[in-house]
This record gives structure tokens, sequence and C-alpha cells, in this order.
């Protein structure tokens, strides 16, 4: 299902974030959480790099689009 990838993400997202702080490359990381998680290495390094090292908000209220 849509958002299921991001969901199983933010459940788990401490404990990510943890092993990135400690310097553990992503690649083993994923490999780690892999069973957790309902998204491939792609995907999971796209939401590292967007929540965890931006720190942008996960869930942010959709805006309208001006027209």
């Amino acid at each position: 299902m849509r958002g299921d990838g991001r969901v199983s993400f933010v459940a788990i997202m401490e404990e990510i974030k943890h092993q990135v702080d400690s310097g553990r490359p992503l690649v083993q990381i994923y490999e780690h959480f892999e069973e957790r998680l309902d998204l491939g290495y792609t995907q999971f390094t796209k939401y590292v790099t967007r929540y965890i090292k931006e720190g942008r908000p996960v869930f942010e209220p959709n805006r309208k689009r001006h027209q």
C-alpha cells in the first residue's frame, strides 16, 4: 500500500538515526533493518537524507498549489 515504506521507516527512525550518527555505513544499516522496512535501499537512502540528515519534518500538512 502506498505510504507503507515511509511509515515503516518512521517507526524505527530513531534507531536508524543512532546508527547513522555513529558512522555506520548506510548499506549496513539497511541490511540490519531490512526485514522491518517496507522499502528498497534507494528509497531508504532518500529518507535518511531527507528526514535524518536534512531534518525535514516527516509529515507536513498538505499545501494547496496556487495557480
